[in-house]
């Protein structure tokens, strides 16, 4: 089986040398207060999540409390039953690096997406790299994201504890508050 199958858990060694592998995640990582920001009726395949996407929802929210799991939802989905769609062939909504950037101030623990990475492999991988030199952890395809309320209620991220990996399946919870 390919660890970065369905939703999935990156670890920082999945792009980072000697970072952490799934099996050194440490599940009060994976247990987070979560924020789901929608930019869903905006996004188009070359959107990309910007600060002032994020600053919008803190002004709604609140600022992002340190070791918080943020779900970017862009909507895309609704494409799951159709992989060209999907896949598109790998061009999809994703994350800035600036917003990647801004986030790290929050001190987040992780982010997480309805995609296929927060980045565009046209691009580079700038906000893996970014992510996961700090230590946090990324979650791709994420499902069911529409069906969270933008705050109040926790995540908890279970991998499949995969000695050495850099990736795994993951059983992505929300738990309410």
């Amino acid at each position: 089986m390919n660890e970065g199958i369905g939703t999935h858990i990156d670890a920082p060694a999945h792009c980072i040398p000697g970072g952490k592998t799934i099996d050194e995640l440490n599940l009060n990582d994976l247990l987070a207060p979560c924020l789901v920001i929608d930019v869903s009726a905006k996004a188009h395949e070359r959107y990309s999540v910007t600060v002032a996407d994020i600053e919008v929802f803190e002004e709604k929210y609140g600022l992002i409390k340190p070791g918080s799991f943020i779900i970017v939802r862009t909507g895309w989905e609704k494409f799951w039953s159709e992989p060209e769609k999907y896949r598109g062939n790998l061009v999809y909504p994703c994350v800035s690096v600036d917003a990647a950037q801004f986030l790290l101030k929050r001190d987040i623990a992780g982010l997480g997406i309805d995609t296929l990475s927060p980045d565009r492999p046209d691009e580079g991988f700038p906000v893996h790299t970014t992510l996961l030199s700090a230590g946090k952890y990324i979650v791709e395809n994420i499902a069911n994201s529409a069906n969270l309320p933008p705050v109040g209620f926790y995540s908890l991220a279970l991998p499949i504890k995969i000695q050495g990996g850099t990736e795994a399946p993951v059983r992505l919870i929300a738990i309410g508050e």
